[in-house]
C-alpha cells in the first residue's frame, strides 16, 4: 500500500488526482493528514513532521529535506554556501544594510508560498524604518522562468512560467500565470536541468518542483517546492508513472 501523508492547508487538490492514478494501476492508495495503517510507500507531500506510530517501508522526502525546503531563508542559505547559482542574499537587516549592492534589494519571511509576502526595498532607509525580514535578495530582472520536475536523480518534466505581467516580481499561478509544459529533452534547457538537479541533491530530496530564472542565459535557483500542484493531466502522468516505477521496483513480488 502507498500512503501520502499531505500538508494539511495545502495539496489536496493534487494529492487525490496523483493517488486516484496510481490506484488505476492495481496499488492501494490511501491519503491523510496522519498516517493511520502500516504502509510500504509513504509519500509526504509537503510534511515535514516524523511519524512514530506506525511503521513504513520506504519514504519520499525525509522529513529532514521539507524542513530545509519549507524553511526559505536556510534553503537560501544552504544552496548560496553550495555555490548553486541563485540570487545573491543577505540573511539579515545588518547583512543587507552593509551589503552596498544597487537597489531594489527583496526582503521575504522565512516561510512564504504562493508569491506572498514580498516586500521590495529602494533604500536603507527603507530597510531601517521596516520590521526586520529573514532574507534579503538581489533584484534579478526575469527573462525567462521555469518549473523543473524532479524525482530520484532526474528530471521528469519542465514547465515554463508565462506570468499575466512581465513586471510582476512572482510569477506563479496564483498571480495569474500559466504554466505551458515544454520538452524536457530540449537541449536549450541542459544548463536549467543541471542546475536544479544539483540544487535537489544538496538539499537532499527525492522529488520536488524546482523554480528557476533566467537571466542573460544564466539560470538562478529561485525555491524548491515539496508541496507540489499537480495543475494538469500531464503533470499527474508523469508523477503517477515515477511512484508506480518506484512502487513495483521495490514492492512487486
Amino acid at each position: 500500500m502507498i500512503f501520502i501523508l499531505r500538508h494539511l492547508e495545502i495539496g489536496e487538490p493534487s494529492c487525490t488526482k496523483l493517488g486516484k492514478c496510481i490506484s488505476k494501476n492495481g496499488i492501494r492508495v490511501d491519503i491523510g493528514e496522519n498516517l493511520t495503517k502500516k504502509c510500504n510507500l509513504l509519500i509526504r507531500w509537503g510534511v515535514s513532521s516524523p511519524v512514530s506510530l506506525y511503521s513504513f517501508g520506504i519514504q519520499i522526502n525525509s522529513p529532514e529535506s521539507i524542513q530545509k525546503i519549507v524553511q526559505k531563508d536556510y534553503c537560501r542559505k544552504i544552496l548560496q554556501e553550495n555555490k548553486i547559482s541563485t540570487p545573491k542574499s543577505f540573511f539579515s537587516k545588518e547583512e543587507a544594510l552593509e551589503s552596498k549592492k544597487n537597489f531594489p534589494l527583496i526582503g521575504r519571511p522565512r516561510y512564504h508560498t504562493q508569491g506572498k509576502n514580498i516586500t521590495i526595498y529602494e533604500s536603507n532607509k527603507e530597510i531601517m524604518n521596516s520590521p526586520s525580514q529573514a532574507y534579503y535578495s538581489e533584484y534579478i530582472p526575469k527573462e525567462k522562468e521555469f518549473r523543473v520536475y524532479i524525482f530520484n536523480k532526474k528530471v521528469i518534466g519542465i514547465a515554463e512560467k508565462i506570468p499575466k505581467n512581465k513586471s510582476d516580481i512572482a510569477w506563479n499561478s496564483h498571480c495569474g500565470a500559466d504554466f505551458l509544459d515544454r520538452n524536457d529533452q530540449n537541449r536549450n534547457y541542459i544548463q536549467i536541468k543541471n542546475e536544479a538537479l544539483r540544487a535537489c541533491e544538496i538539499i537532499g530530496c527525492v522529488f520536488t518542483g524546482v523554480d528557476i530564472m533566467t537571466h542573460k542565459n544564466i539560470p538562478y535557483i529561485l525555491e524548491l517546492n515539496s508541496s507540489i500542484a499537480l495543475s494538469n493531466k500531464h503533470r499527474v502522468k508523469i508523477f503517477c508513472k515515477e511512484f508506480v516505477n518506484f512502487y513495483n521496483e521495490n514492492f512487486s513480488t
